[in-house]
Order: C-alpha cells, then structure tokens, then sequence
C-alpha cells in the first residue's frame, strides 16, 4: 500500500474570520519559516498552480531528503472544500506546534526515519479565497476519477494537479481533513459494498487507535450519507486508484469555528494525528 502525508495551506481572510484565521499568503509564508527553520529535514514545493493561477503547496517531512525517494509516504491533505477553513488552520497550527516545540519527540524521530509525510494545508485554493465549497460550480470532493466514475480525470485543476504530483510516490496512508462532524470516515462512498476484509480491519484499527479519548465516531462513509452513496471522493479514489489506506475526516462541530474555539479544536487534531501516527509505527507498519 502507499501514501504519503500531505497538508496544503492556503488562506482564511483575516478581515471577514478574525485574525485567528490566516490568508493565502499567511499560510505560505507560515510554511516557509518551518522549511527555513529546519532544512535539512523539511521541504516546501509547488505541485502545480490552480485554475486561478495559485500556488499549490506541499510540505515534506521526513529524516533525510536525501532517502526520501525510497520512503512509504503517508499523507494529509485540507481544504479540499475551500468553506472549511478550521481544516487548514488546525493543521497549520499542528504543524507549528509539532515542528517547533516537538521535533526531538521519539515518536517522530521514529516516524520521519521510516516514512516520508507530506502535508498539503489547502488544496483548493481558488474555492479557499472565495470561501466556497464548490469551483467554478465543480465540487472538488466529488470529482477525483473513480472508482465508481468512468471519469479519468479531473474538472478540477487542483485536483488534477494533486493527483499527478502523488501518482509517482509511494503513497501508502491519507487522511484528509474536512468540517464538520467528529467523526472518521472510510471507504467505500461511491458503493454500499465493502472494501477488502483485511483493509477495512486495518482501516478500523488506525481510525480507532487515533480516536481514542476524543470522542470521535468511525463509520463507512455511506453510513454518514445516510444509507446514501456518492463517486468521485479522496478516500476513494486513494484507497481504489492508489491502493492508499485513506479516510476522511471530518473535525470541529462547524466549518469556521469562532477564532476562539480554534486552540480546542487543533488540540484535538493534535492527539488524534499523534495517535495515529503512534498506530503506525506499533501496529501497523505501513508499505512493508
């Protein structure tokens, strides 16, 4: 299996969602200062440009950059849905919190030595800047290609840009961030039918061990549509395209929190991306 973690950042207006909620540019340039800060162990690079020409943002972690090609790579992604602006904002601030104040932590030293992460903080920008779920009436969640579309590829340029930026990686994880429900999500969304028995198992056991002390739920993703079923989302198409183990996840009780509910929420990301990490690393070994 393959994946990567992947975070792409992008912006909240400042003047509309209170200073707890950064920018484009913020985002960037918050991204960059970590790169800065610690070279020899992170990376900042362009994958592509949206439809409206911006720049999308991944950020590698891991031990070496030099070995990274050879890595498994696990990734997080946000903001797949540009309204959902807590995605970015607690992901950035994960990233801060993790890569500023906690770099010696063993989990991590462990992790980055055996794994690549990528994370991709925004990776709708054009629907980022304009608050919006959908691009140009297109909503990105719903245009991956398959399983379950005959589509191959797709209408949105991000998208498009994301998939062929991970399709040479060894991707073997995803976890992509979305608002609101607390709650995981796992494949199949496109079918009512189950994913192979082993995955699912697996699945189930990095989606739990992460939800441990939360208070967060994990259900099929039909299960959160109501019995309902709908083609061409990430946790599909990474898990039936790209043999990643992928999920969704849904965090924080709204899309734009108030500013001051954002601390509460990232704590909870934190231990939730903490432990699934840690699930990795002792139950799970991931591209072996």
């Amino acid at each position: 299996m393959k994946y990567f973690v992947v975070l792409m950042a992008l912006i909240a207006s400042t003047m509309s969602y209170g200073q707890g909620y950064r920018s484009y540019n913020e985002v960037a340039d918050a991204l960059s200062r970590l790169t800065a800060n610690q070279p020899t162990t992170l990376s900042l690079e362009s994958y592509g440009t949206s439809g409206q020409g911006r720049n999308l943002l991944a950020l590698s972690w891991t031990q070496d950059s030099e070995t990274a090609s050879d890595k498994p790579k696990i990734m997080i992604t946000a903001a797949t849905h540009g309204d959902e602006r807590i995605t970015t904002e607690a992901l950035l601030r994960y990233l801060e919190s993790t890569l500023q104040e906690r770099p010696r932590n063993p989990i991590y030293a462990s992790l980055i030595e055996q794994y690549e992460i990528i994370f991709v903080p925004i990776v709708s920008p054009d629907s980022f800047e304009r608050v919006s779920r959908t691009v140009n009436g297109v909503d990105p969640n719903r245009s991956f290609p398959g399983p379950g579309t005959n589509r191959q590829g797709s209408a949105v340029t991000a998208i498009q840009a994301l998939i062929d930026y991970t399709k040479p990686h060894n991707i073997v994880a995803v976890i992509d961030l979305h608002a609101f429900g607390e709650v995981f999500l796992l494949p199949w969304g496109h079918t009512l039918s189950n994913i192979a028995p082993d995955d699912w198992r697996t699945l189930q056991t990095l989606a739990n061990d992460a939800a441990a002390g939360t208070g967060y739920r994990v259900v099929k993703l039909t299960s959160f549509l109501g019995g309902r079923t709908a083609a061409g989302g990430s946790a599909d198409y990474w898990y039936g395209r790209q043999g990643a183990l992928s999920m969704g996840l849904e965090i924080a009780r709204r899309k734009i929190p108030p500013t001051n509910q954002i601390p509460s929420v990232t704590d909870t990301v934190t231990k939730i991306l903490d432990q699934y990490f840690l699930s990795i690393l002792n139950n799970i070994q991931l591209g072996d």
